[in-house]
């Protein structure tokens, strides 16, 4: 609702310019919409690897582990990570630069969510399904270190100009 609010100029947006429009919908689109999506892939290859047969190697459960990695990163970011993407990988980086939690190229949060898709995709190639939440769960925490951050940042920001 706050995406379709942001388009069409309504609630919230009702007096809004359409730069603020515009900054609505993407972020209700990169903050909401995606990063629940991710979510859900993640839980969608938790239940696929408990229902899947056990001597199968590829799977429904290691596409949607997959597909959850995908939407994390995104398609602009690039195999190096250096590119100008607008997901959760990039925001992550963004964030890291301004909250000085950038080590060796990469945000601690991206360095860690990374190597949970790793570990979580190890897992369910092993079917070893049980140990699949608690990695997702993790990868959840992490994913929302830079929202909070930004969330800190714009309050603060905006506390300074009065708005």
């Amino acid at each position: 609702e706050f995406i379709l609010q942001a388009l069409e100029k309504r609630g919230e947006f009702g007096d809004a310019t359409g730069i603020q429009q515009a900054e609505g919908a993407v972020k209700g689109i990169q903050f909401q919409a995606i990063f629940m999506y991710v979510i859900r892939e993640m839980e969608d290859a938790v239940i696929d690897c408990a229902n899947t047969n056990a001597l199968e190697n590829d799977d429904a459960s290691v596409h949607a582990w997959d597909e959850a990695v995908a939407f994390y990163v995104g398609s602009l970011v690039g195999p190096t990570g250096t590119g100008s993407g607008a997901l959760g990988f990039s925001v992550a980086e963004k964030r890291s630069l301004e909250y000085g939690t950038h080590r060796n190229g990469l945000s601690s949060v991206n360095a860690e969510v990374m190597s949970l898709f790793s570990s979580g995709v190890a897992l369910v190639r092993s079917k070893q399904c049980t140990k699949l939440r608690p990695v997702m769960d993790k990868i959840i925490d992490q994913m929302t270190i830079p929202l909070l951050q930004g969330l800190l940042r714009y309050a603060y920001k905006g506390s300074l100009s009065g708005k």
